[in-house]
């Protein structure tokens, strides 16, 4: 009698033949705790590990967002009590002319140009043009650049008013004109 082999018994033999030979054997315990250290451990400690990874970046980004947003609330403040809190551009002209007017000058205009928007600021220019002597001029620059109003020169021009007479030759200090592009912020 013949018996025909079917897949469960040939699948028993086969086992039978692995556990009589001790080589085989360790083979087959040695693939299956490899396996197991594999797909049971090894897989999740990556998958964790490219987790955390990517959960450090993002988390790095928000400290360094952070560390960017408080030094420029640093600088900020710092600067805060030095911008005009005036609520009109008006404000900012009479500041200037007051300071004009505190120097032995001639104002020949003061003409306010547009406003515009810096933030939750806004810049105003104003267009200024005097005559008087060179050192009065200087001195008139001075205080506008080291003013704590945050005023900048965008744009000057200086030049002599008029001819000197031979009189006012000996004199170093003549008459000259000089026109502003004087730029401000204010809240």
């Amino acid at each position: 009698m013949s018996q025909s082999t079917t897949p469960i018994s040939r699948l028993k033999v086969s086992f039978e033949n692995i556990l009589r030979s001790p080589f085989q054997l360790r083979v087959v315990v040695g693939v299956i705790l490899l396996g197991t250290w594999y797909f049971g451990l090894y897989q999740p400690m990556v998958t964790q590990t490219l987790t955390m990874t990517q959960e450090l970046g993002t988390e790095r980004k928000r400290l360094e967002l952070a560390t960017t947003i408080e030094d420029l609330r640093l600088l900020t403040r710092r600067f805060q009590e030095k911008v005009n809190q005036s609520s009109d551009q008006n404000e900012v002209v009479q500041y200037l002319m007051g300071g004009i007017r505190q120097r032995p000058i001639k104002l020949v205009s003061l003409v306010p140009k547009s406003t515009s928007e810096l933030g939750v600021y806004k810049l105003v220019q104003v267009a200024i043009s005097v005559e008087g002597s060179y050192t009065n001029m200087e001195a008139l620059m001075r205080w506008i650049e080291a003013d704590p109003h945050l005023f900048r020169i965008e744009q000057f021009e200086f030049e002599l008013a008029r001819t000197q007479s031979v009189s006012d030759q000996q004199d170093e200090d003549g008459l000259y004109s000089l026109s502003l592009i004087v730029v401000g912020i204010f809240g």
